[in-house]
């Protein structure tokens, strides 16, 4: 037997066995992802409850790289998308293997796809974390084995995009355009850098790099956003604020540092903001607007509490108030905030906080405001502008913080001041302020409302300086109001019933001024002290004073004795203007010339019992005197010689029929039957009259018009003691 030839035909056939086993295990190779692919397409739903398609799946065994083209995770639905993505593409270094590491040279993913829904509580994931939950106890993790080994180079996200629906608020975020760069990352390495940037809407950007030191469990992070839409953020503040539009850019250029073992510990910097923000309440009124919020962040430290802010700063901010009887636009904007926490009980215990925070700078500029009360009879529009405010040194720790402040007051005044406040005890206060000009036409229909009288003219100036501790205030006020003019008297039926209008118009001087200081003064640790409510007490007293006694003011104006104005005595008998009564009756006439709108109201009085008994007698003597001497003797004549007579003259007494037993009541009825009843009854009247008349004369020979005075009468039976002397009783009023 030839055996080297039987030798020959064993090695072929080892050959032909190796070559076979060779050619399959290269058949199955090739074969193996187009089996992996048709078993994930088909059985991947048993696997993970959902449905799986695979385009195309290859392996690479000469670079140990498997690359995936068209992958879709599909919804419960089977039908929407919620995981895909272009080719992931994975190139492992199994050589690394050999120091018992997991390497990977490359991992790169192109459009990745996700959609992720939150609604009722879950997310449209949980179901594939449910499916890998188990009852049996895991097994205690393998402490004594080393730490997993790992190195990952150029790990890419490359165009992604995910959107995040939440049904519940009706709000829907987009990422688009992801992308992430990581260069290396290793287990041993002391430091891995990374790069991310993504469009967040339509236009907005964001970039974010930073680095990881594995060594000491610290990463850094610089963000940077621009054009940042927050209006899908809109669903998430309306359970807070009744607004039907937000509107804004955010924008940011933001430092973090941090700790991966401690997740409290991690410090921002740098700056943040948002462009063109605005705000419309429910009726899609404007509500606020502003162009830029820019803040400026030295550091805050989550860890320890300590938040130190360089700058806030609000750059055109504009702002839409107004009140009606029942509400104000706040109130209304705040309405959903109020009802979710109206039956709340507020937690009055406190605990130790080592909250600490400082502003080093608060800054409005050209701050806007539209104000309207529609609480009065007609509506009341005001804007205030360019207001400008400057805050500086603003802490938790602070005991004095800077303020100064300055506006337009509907395009005519200004306001301006500074002062200091304590922000731990807002009545630690010392501030003050001036307003010039202001133009009170623009004020009308508060003058309407309280007075009845609209303002045709003038204009207000006011200075104010305010100091306030928590047990003394002080408050002193100095008002100037020039040219001061009202037009006629409106049917308003709200304004007060005293004559606020007759106050304002008395307390201004022959130049056309009112002016007038006004102290406040207080104790704030009064439970009932409102610093405002005693400002306005104060203002309202001072007013309703001038107006129910104006002649205290009209004589310091007009450098006179009150009292001389304030009645214009007669005797007794006296019918006609006599030196003592023209020399009121002139400064009267001074008065109402400088203040035309002025009306003087004269009231007679007289102890009509007395005066009436002297006038029965006195015409008696008259007739006697008539009838003694002649009816040619000449009146004047008649009327010194009445006067001459004594009650107790024999002659008078005779001619009455006067017995030595008759009294002075006797004396009266003997002189009624001279005159008789009717005459008698006349006398009173008559004399009255001519003192009117007199009075009246008088004035219109001064230049006053008689439309600038007024005569009432009186019931002189119920007089007062007081009032029981012949005089004129003077009370001011206006057309």
């Amino acid at each position: 037997m030839n055996w080297s030839f039987l030798k020959k035909i064993r090695l072929k056939k080892w050959h032909k066995i190796v070559g076979i086993i060779v050619l399959f295990f290269i058949l199955v190779l090739i074969l193996l992802p187009s089996i992996a692919k048709w078993y994930i397409n088909k059985y991947g739903e048993n696997l993970i409850g959902r449905k799986v398609h695979i385009e195309k799946l290859s392996v690479n065994y000469f670079r140990c790289s498997v690359d995936i083209r068209d992958f879709t995770l599909y919804e419960q639905n089977k039908t929407e998308s919620f995981v895909s993505f272009d080719r992931l593409y994975v190139n492992f270094a199994p050589w690394h293997l050999f120091k018992r590491e997991y390497a990977f040279t490359e991992i790169s993913l192109e459009k990745p796809i996700v959609s992720l829904k939150y609604n009722d509580g879950t997310f449209n994931f949980d179901d594939l974390i449910s499916s890998s939950d188990t009852t049996e106890e895991e097994e205690p993790e393998d402490t004594t084995s080393s730490s997993v080994r790992y190195l990952i180079r150029n790990l890419n996200i490359k165009d992604g995009y995910l959107k995040y629906e939440d049904v519940n608020a009706s709000s829907i975020t987009e990422l688009n355009s992801l992308n992430i760069s990581i260069p290396e990352i290793a287990w041993d390495n002391s430091q891995s850098e990374m790069g991310i940037n993504f469009i967040l809407g339509e236009k907005g950007k964001v970039a974010l790099d930073g680095n990881i030191n594995q060594a000491n469990e610290k990463y850094f992070v610089h963000a940077k956003t621009e054009n940042i839409d927050i209006s899908p953020f809109i669903n998430y503040v309306k359970p807070y604020l009744a607004i039907s539009t937000l509107q804004g850019w955010l924008y940011s250029d933001v430092y973090l540092d941090g700790s991966m073992s401690e997740p409290m510990k991690i410090k921002f910097s740098g700056e943040a903001g948002i462009k063109d923000t605005e705000l419309k309440d429910n009726n899609n009124n404007h509500f606020f607007s502003a162009k830029d919020l820019y803040i400026k962040l030295d550091s805050l430290d989550i860890e320890k509490e300590n938040y130190c802010i360089n700058t806030v700063k609000l750059l055109d901010p504009a702002l839409t108030l107004s009140i009606d009887k029942n509400s104000n636009t706040f109130d209304r904007i705040l309405e959903p905030y109020y009802s979710d926490t109206l039956d709340v009980a507020a937690d009055t215990t406190s605990s130790p906080s080592n909250l600490h925070y400082s502003i080093q700078n608060i800054i409005v500029n050209n701050f806007s405001l539209a104000f309207s009360d529609l609480s009065l009879n007609r509506p009341f529009n005001y804007d205030i502008t360019k207001m400008n405010i400057n805050m500086t040194g603003y802490s938790d720790v602070a005991s004095v913080v800077k303020v100064d402040y300055d506006m337009v007051l509907n395009g005519s005044g200004t306001f301006s001041g500074s002062g200091e406040i304590n922000p731990s005890d807002f009545k630690n206060i010392n501030i003050n302020g001036a307003i010039k000009n202001l133009n009170m036409v623009d004020l009308s229909p508060y003058s309407e409302y309280y007075i009845a009288r609209p303002v045709t003219k003038g204009s207000f100036n006011y200075d104010f300086t305010l100091k306030m501790t928590p047990t003394v205030l002080s408050n002193q006020n100095k008002i100037k109001i020039v040219n001061l003019e009202t037009g006629k008297k409106t049917k308003d039926t709200t304004a007060y019933r005293v004559p606020v209008g007759l106050a304002l118009y008395v307390l201004k001087d022959r130049n056309g001024i009112i002016g007038f200081d006004l102290p406040v003064s207080g104790n704030p640790s009064n439970p009932s002290f409102k610093l405002g409510k005693i400002i306005w007490k104060t203002l309202e007293e001072f007013l309703i004073k001038t107006a129910t006694a104006p002649f205290v003011a009209i004589g310091n104006m007009f450098g006179l004795n009150p009292e001389s104005i304030k009645q214009i005595p007669f005797e007794h008998l006296q019918d006609s203007m006599e030196s003592a009564q023209k020399a009121n009756l002139d400064k009267i006439a001074e008065i109402i010339t400088q203040k035309p709108e002025l009306i003087f109201v004269f009231t007679q009085t007289t102890d009509a019992e007395t005066e009436e008994q002297m006038l029965i007698v006195q015409e008696a003597k008259r007739m006697f005197v008539i009838e003694t001497m002649g009816a040619n003797t000449d009146s004047i004549t008649i009327k010194n010689v009445s006067k001459s007579i004594r009650d107790n003259n024999q002659d008078f007494n005779l001619w009455l029929g006067f017995a030595d037993s008759s009294t002075t009541k006797d004396l009266t009825a003997l002189c009624i039957n001279k005159i008789g009843s009717e005459r008698a009854k006349s006398l009173l009247p008559n004399l009255m009259q001519k003192r009117e008349a007199s009075l009246r004369k008088y004035l219109i020979e001064k230049g006053v018009s008689a439309n600038s005075m007024q005569f009432k009468t009186v019931d002189l039976r119920n007089l007062p003691a007081d009032l029981k002397k012949p005089m004129f009783s003077t009370e001011i009023t206006m057309y």
